[in-house]
């Protein structure tokens, strides 16, 4: 998911103090994948709203986030109150027993957030999370790049988006005109952002069966789009070795033609006053049907808190409450996924800048008709680290073929203790 900087994992295991202090209030740990002061304005609204409840938010990179829950939450903590949970996570995290159930909001969340995202935060049957944000990828292309090289501009509609042949084609060919690098991933190596290209190729989710623990990554359709992903890297026309946090910064300072990314990114474009960019459509391949990714972070509650009626109430907070919510996507990062905020979030977006006009029918095209999900099952979080390896694997040179078998293989057994 988006660019994501925190405390080391070390440094989120010592718990805060809870209540007690000179005022007599409660003290709520948060914990979370975005950076130090992310969610100051939201967690100062609800402060001001909330006497005698304050919030300490605690930073973790999202590649340590899971780990550090599982720990926590694994030995009962009770100093962490309230998190954010990874959507496609919440069945495993829930079979654990790491969620304090919210079937009593399931209502509220049904009015104010959209049915997608409420299900999302669902499993088997009941809801254990509010939906934060959702989320899609964008087309960012560097408008000078393109012109330099004598390749139009791509349109905005979402019918007429590049396949990614003609991508590929037209990011050589901005190399040649003089961009360093024709084409980048925001996020490599990455499930979130592969599964739409396997998807376009006419393969599956990766899991199958009545809970989707039967792993299935051998099919036509990963071995089409990991092969393309690979070669993006074999042929130069995509970096390699360099960290994901630096890609958005490598595109805003005009070094990459084509930037597949979130929102997030726009913030780090807008840095650079000399960087013209355009907004498009994810691709798809030619003939295949287009995808894009979607989910994104929930709110949860620990069972193990101290404090359930204070953490309760500070998510509702920051997700069922318009003004809540609006504060906790930081202006135009995050697409909000409370109904009311996504509203004004959307006016925001468009008049942000030039290059963004139009940018909210597109996105809102987006989630409405080409998102797919990440797979609901209790083995999600199993599935996606032996996936992200292998896909990091196969980028930088393994054999396709014999990355995909040696993957199943891992899932096969790695799946296997949840009794498939």
């Amino acid at each position: 998911m988006p660019l994501l900087i925190g405390l080391t994992t070390t440094a989120c295991f010592g718990p805060i103090p809870h209540g007690g202090g000179s005022g007599g209030g409660v003290t709520l740990q948060f914990v979370g994948a975005q950076p130090d002061g992310y969610f100051d304005k939201a967690i100062a609204a609800f402060e001001k709203a909330n006497p005698g409840i304050k919030v300490k938010y605690v930073s973790n990179p999202a590649s340590q986030l899971s780990q550090v829950l599982q720990a926590r939450l694994g030995g009962k903590d009770s100093s962490i109150d309230a998190f954010t949970a990874d959507e496609p996570k919440i069945p495993s995290m829930a079979d654990r027993g790491f969620l304090l159930p919210l079937d009593d909001l399931k209502d509220e969340a049904g009015k104010q957030v959209s049915a997608e995202a409420v299900r999302a935060a669902t499993f088997d049957n009941k809801l254990y999370a509010l939906p934060l944000w959702t989320s899609t990828a964008l087309l960012y292309y560097n408008k000078d790049l393109l012109k330099k090289a004598g390749i139009a501009d791509p349109a905005k509609a979402t019918d007429q988006r590049l396949s990614w042949e003609q991508l590929t084609a037209d990011a050589k060919k901005a190399q040649a005109g003089g961009a360093q690098y024709g084409f980048a991933f925001e996020q490599p190596g990455r499930y979130y952002q592969l599964e739409p290209l396997i998807r376009s190729a006419g393969g599956g989710t990766g899991l199958s069966g009545a809970e989707n623990l039967t792993p299935a990554i051998q099919d036509r359709g990963w071995k089409k789009a990991l092969t393309f992903y690979q070669g993006l890297f074999k042929k130069g026309i995509t970096p390699k070795g360099i960290q994901y946090t630096q890609l958005p910064s490598l595109f805003a300072n005009g070094k990459i033609a084509y930037f597949l990314a979130n929102t997030p990114s726009i913030a780090i474009f807008q840095k650079n006053p000399k960087l013209k960019f355009g907004v498009a459509p994810s691709p798809a391949f030619a003939g295949g049907k287009p995808a894009t990714p979607t989910d994104s972070w929930a709110l949860a509650v620990s069972p193990y808190s101290r404090h359930q009626a204070e953490a309760r109430k500070f998510i509702s907070f920051l997700s069922l409450n318009e003004a809540g919510a609006a504060l906790s996507g930081q202006d135009i990062a995050r697409i909000p996924a409370n109904k009311h905020a996504y509203a004004a979030w959307s006016r925001l977006i468009d008049a942000a800048g030039p290059e963004l006009a139009g940018t909210s029918k597109l996105i809102a095209d987006e989630l409405s008709r080409t998102a797919v999900k990440r797979p609901s099952s209790i083995g999600y979080t199993d599935f996606e680290s032996v996936v992200n390896k292998m896909i990091d694997n196969i980028g930088n040179g393994g054999d396709v073929n014999g990355s995909l078998a040696d993957g199943q293989s891992q899932l096969v057994n790695t799946l296997g203790r949840f009794g498939t």
